[in-house]
């Protein structure tokens, strides 16, 4: 009666095993076809590094030369007075084979008629002199802006240098749009100088040494 159980029970123990056996080889063979390597990705190799081009700089460019300094020596006047601006230079100062002395004049104005005769208007004080005007050259009709020469004898009726041994001299305007009196200086040493010549120590071959006041003259 024992044996007839133990030997059922022997054959259930196998087939467990046997079971088991199975099971156990079915997951080593699952585990070891599904544990595939992974495969490193290979990685393209990086670019080479390209050095980078300094920017082009475009050359600054060439600054323009400051301006010329204004030329030294401008001997223009000018006065403001009536509504008239009027500007006088002297031309022709260190020219002492010049035959008249002559003056550059510029007349401007917005609301007064220009058109009369400086030369009755003008006249050149030397000392206590006045010396005449010789000539006024300008276009006829006036208008408001009148541009000339006004010319005064470089000579006295004898022959004299009327700028021999004369340190200044002064164009006066008068009664012009109605103002008294306009004057216009200027050093005959600097304007001399500025013009290139010794019109204000000119004298004729007959005189004396020129004073000591003229040796600054330029030598002619």
């Amino acid at each position: 009666m024992t044996l007839h159980h133990i030997q059922p029970s022997r054959r259930t123990v196998r087939s467990l095993a046997v079971f088991i056996s199975l099971a156990l080889l079915a997951l080593i063979l699952a585990a070891c076809s599904g544990a595939q390597p992974t495969a490193t990705p290979i990685q393209a190799p990086a670019a080479a590094t390209q050095p980078t081009a300094a920017p082009t700089q475009t050359p600054a460019a060439t600054q323009a030369k400051p301006a010329a300094p204004a030329p030294t020596g401008n001997l223009t006047q000018s006065a403001e007075a009536g509504a008239v601006t009027v500007d006088i230079t002297p031309l022709n100062l260190g020219d002492a084979k010049a035959s008249t002395l002559d003056f550059k004049v510029v007349m401007d104005t917005h609301s007064v008629e220009l058109g009369g005769d400086l030369a009755k208007l003008a006249v050149l004080k030397i000392g206590d002199n006045e010396v005449t005007t010789k000539l006024w050259q300008a276009p006829a009709g006036g208008g408001h802006h009148v541009e000339g020469t006004l010319s005064f004898p470089s000579v006295t009726a004898a022959g004299k240098p009327i700028l021999e041994g004369v340190n200044s001299i002064t164009v006066v305007i008068r009664n012009l749009a109605g103002v008294p009196e306009r004057k216009f200086a200027w050093n005959l040493e600097q304007a001399g100088a500025a013009t290139g010549g010794n019109m204000g120590c000119a004298r004729t071959l007959d005189t004396p040494p020129a004073p000591a006041r003229c040796r600054w003259a330029r030598a002619a």
